[in-house]
Order: C-alpha cells, then sequence, then structure tokens
C-alpha cells in the first residue's frame, strides 16, 4: 500500500516511470509473497532455535531468569548497531552531498549566470540574427547581447590543435578549446578581461585576432602571451599553416562542469548563431521574457520563441548528483526510522527483564534519572560504537564519490560530529520513552509477585 501510494512521488523525484502493475507482471507478485514468506520463516527460526537450547537444569541454578536460554543478547545488539551504521553512514553522506551542491551553487565561477536570457534556435534566423538583437538590445530592461554558440553552460566545445611555431610539427601541437564569439561576448557573460584588449567589430584585422584564457596562456609557455602569434593547419596536404595573434587575456571561468579542470581556450571573433544571449537589468523576467518574444514573433512569424536562462542550464549540468543527495536524505531518513523500531523493540525488552531490579532500585532511593540513564548508557554505546564503524566507512565512499569532481569540498570533522549527535539524540529520544516509563512504574507492583 505504501509503495502504491509513494510512486508517484518516487517517480518525480528520481525521474523514472516504474509501474505497479501485478496483471501485467506476476512474477512481481510472486516475487513479494515470497519475500513476506522467507522474511516470516526467518523470523519465527531465530527464536525457534532459541527455546529448542533451552537448558531447565542450568536455568534452575541460576537467578537469572534467561540463563537456561541460549545466546542471544549478542546478536541483539549486533543487529541494532548494523542498523545505526547504515542510518550514520547515510547521514554523512547526506551532508556531503549537500555541502558539494552548496559549494558549486556558490563557487565563483568566472562567469555570472543570473539573468541571462539565452534564445535558442537562433540559427534559423539566419541574416536577421542581427536585426532581432538590435531591437532586443533597445528595450529598457535588457543590458547587453551576444551571439554565440559557445556558452559556458552547454557542452557545445570545439578542439583544435595549434602549434607556437609557423613550420608544421605534430608532435608540437597543442589541443585549444576553440570558440567563435562577437565583440559582446565578455560584457554580457561578465567574463573579465586581465590584459590585452577586447575585439574591435570594426576592425578587419581582428578577423585574425584571438582572446585566449590563463590556462591556455600556461599551456602555450607564455609568460608575457601579448600579441605572440600562434598557428594552426590550413592545409593538410601541403602543410600551409594560418596565423593567429593573441591581443587580449580573460581570466580563467569554468566553461565545462566543476568534474573537469579548466581547460585551455581560445576566442575568435566570428560569426556562430546558435544562440543569441541577453543580460536583463530588470527583476521583472516575465516582462523582459514578453518583450524579446513580441520582437521575436515580429522577425520571424512562423518560428516558434524558444529560449531557457542560463542558470537553468548550468542546474542541469548537475542535476543527477542533486536527485541522488535527495535520495541519500529519503534513505537516511528510513533506515533511522527503521534502526529506531528496533533499538525501541531492544529498549523495551531489557526494560522488561529489569522491572524488578529497577523496582528494588526505586525502593532503595535510586532517583528516576539515575534509573533512566542506568537504561540508556548501553544502548547510546552502540550508538557510539556505529558511529565510529561508520566514520571510515562513509569517510572513504564519500571521498571516492567527491574525486568524480576536479573542485570538491574537503569533508571536514564536524559532519561526522553532527551524524553521530543526530543519532545519539534519536536513540536516546527512542529509549528514553522505555526507560522513562520503567522508572515512573510502582515499585510495588513490579515486586509483588515475589
Amino acid at each position: 500500500l505504501a509503495v502504491r501510494l509513494l510512486l508517484p512521488a518516487f517517480n518525480g523525484l528520481a525521474e523514472k516511470n516504474i509501474a505497479l502493475n501485478f496483471w501485467n507482471r506476476p512474477e512481481l507478485l510472486l516475487g513479494i509473497i515470497g519475500f513476506i514468506l522467507l522474511t516470516g520463516l526467518l523470523a519465527g527460526v531465530y527464536p525457534a532455535f532459541v527455546l529448542s537450547g533451552f537448558q531447565p537444569i542450568k536455568a534452575l541454578k541460576s537467578n537469572d531468569p534467561n540463563a537456561g536460554l541460549a545466546g542471544g543478547a549478542r546478536l541483539r545488539n549486533v543487529l541494532v548497531t548494523g542498523q545505526f551504521v547504515i542510518s550514520t553512514a547515510l547521514i554523512v553522506g547526506a551532508l556531503v552531498t549537500w555541502r558539494q551542491m552548496h559549494f558549486i551553487e556558490n563557487k565563483n565561477l568566472g562567469f555570472d549566470r543570473d539573468q541571462v536570457l539565452v534564445v535558442t534556435d537562433a540559427l534559423m534566423l539566419g541574416d536577421k540574427a542581427e536585426v532581432f538583437k538590435s531591437e532586443v538590445l533597445a528595450l529598457p530592461t535588457v543590458e547587453s547581447g551576444t551571439i554565440s554558440s559557445y556558452l559556458p553552460t552547454n557542452d557545445y566545445h570545439n578542439d583544435q590543435a595549434y602549434f607556437k611555431d609557423k613550420i608544421f610539427n605534430p608532435e608540437n601541437g597543442v589541443s585549444l578549446n576553440d570558440w567563435w564569439v562577437d565583440a559582446d561576448y565578455l560584457k554580457t557573460m561578465r567574463i573579465r578581461l586581465l590584459e590585452g584588449r577586447n575585439f574591435d567589430p570594426t576592425s578587419p584585422a581582428d578577423s585574425n585576432a584571438l582572446l585566449i584564457n590563463e590556462q591556455a596562456a600556461r599551456v602555450l609557455g607564455f609568460s608575457d602571451p601579448l600579441d605572440r602569434e600562434i598557428y594552426t593547419l590550413k592545409d593538410v596536404h601541403t602543410g600551409e599553416v594560418e596565423s593567429f595573434r593573441i591581443i587580449g587575456v580573460v581570466e580563467d571561468f569554468h566553461f565545462q562542469s566543476l568534474r573537469d579542470e579548466i581547460a585551455p581556450l581560445i576566442m575568435h571573433r566570428g560569426n556562430s548563431r546558435t544562440s543569441i544571449s541577453f543580460r536583463l537589468r530588470t527583476d521583472d523576467v516575465s516582462t523582459a521574457v514578453a518583450q524579446v518574444g513580441a520582437i521575436w514573433k515580429k522577425t520571424a512569424p512562423m518560428l516558434p520563441f524558444n529560449y531557457q536562462f542560463m542558470d537553468e542550464q548550468f542546474d542541469q549540468q548537475y542535476r543527477a548528483e542533486r536527485r541522488a543527495g535527495t535520495l541519500v536524505l529519503y534513505f537516511a531518513v528510513l533506515a533511522i526510522a527503521i534502526a529506531c523500531l528496533g533499538l525501541f523493540g531492544l529498549a523495551a525488552f531489557t526494560a522488561q527483564r529489569r522491572t524488578k531490579e529497577i523496582g528494588i532500585r526505586k525502593i532503595l532511593g535510586a532517583s528516576v534519572t539515575s534509573v533512566v540513564a542506568m537504561l540508556s548508557k548501553d544502548f547510546l554505546k552502540l550508538v557510539l560504537l556505529a558511529l565510529l564503524i561508520a566514520a571510515p566507512v562513509a569517510w572513504y565512499f564519500m571521498e571516492k564519490w567527491l574525486q568524480n569532481f576536479a573542485y570538491h569540498i574537503q569533508i571536514s570533522w564536524w559532519i561526522f560530529a553532527l551524524a553521530g549527535a543526530a543519532a545519539v539524540v534519536v536513540a536516546f529520544a527512542t529509549v528514553a520513552a522505555q526507560s522513562i516509563r520503567a522508572a515512573l512504574a510502582n515499585p510495588v507492583n513490579s515486586l509483588r509477585s515475589e
């Protein structure tokens, strides 16, 4: 019933389309029935095994009411500890995932993805792209705009081999990301120019000019890259090369996922018209989008107006990680709930076994607080043991997960402290309910059978 009710929510969270249909999948129904029977069998075998080992003579000679039974306390403790190991590890996993996502969302990427409207399918405008851009820039809600297929938040990249020498030599080639942008690209993306100058749209000489990032300068080995020339192969048959002059160096920015190191990048001035990006200067985004859409309809009445915001494109790069983090959090809550059920049962069992002991202690003057502490400390020891086991296991797996990111957080000690504190608080609250009830019981009723 719970699966039936929660399945739509789970499908939405996991972006799956799982259906629960017993009529089309009879093996699923048989599997569930088999699982129920197996669980019931295992649950019944254990007490049967314990009772079958009952030794009457040993029980009669001992004052311990459980002396005649085969062991069991150790197994119960192992099961509860195992449950809290899983719970604590999942709490650590959820905290690490949340911190990494927070780190990604707040990291300085070297460009500003907020308030950028990306109009897609701009290639269909053809020669009208510049006209469309000019009319949109006349709107008071728009600050700047750029025409380019290459955006820091998409996967449309292009690698090209370049050389520092005019003579073509494959061994001296360097692979660089090769972008074509216009003169308004840096302004719209708010990418910082460290030295040199930007493209001049009126200068024919800039057709062979380049902007490079800091990483490209390092890869090329240029300590002073301005006005240096690099070359690319123009004709593979003749070995003819084409030269380009570096006119500016931009600050490194993350144009790939944070899973990867910043790669070397060069930018040409040229036509690349897959999308047109506009930086908005207003918080009234819906009005700005409507105005841009109206100009699109006027420019290309037969074409649909498709757009996306750059921050949405950025979020899509990490959708899988964010979804995994949410799932880990939910499973952590579920694991804690299951662990608390086991701990609650163990606490109730222990309190019942020690009913007469508690009654005698109260008659001799023990306070409710001391009785609760006596009953709780053994369980808290199990939780602390679970934390000691879970900490290195969780650290190992989360550290391996973080290695998927070239830029990531360091796992801090307080994450384990917070996870342990959460487990201890939940465990104590679970145990305290039984402990307080046992401590408040009338000792006369506890001892009357004696």
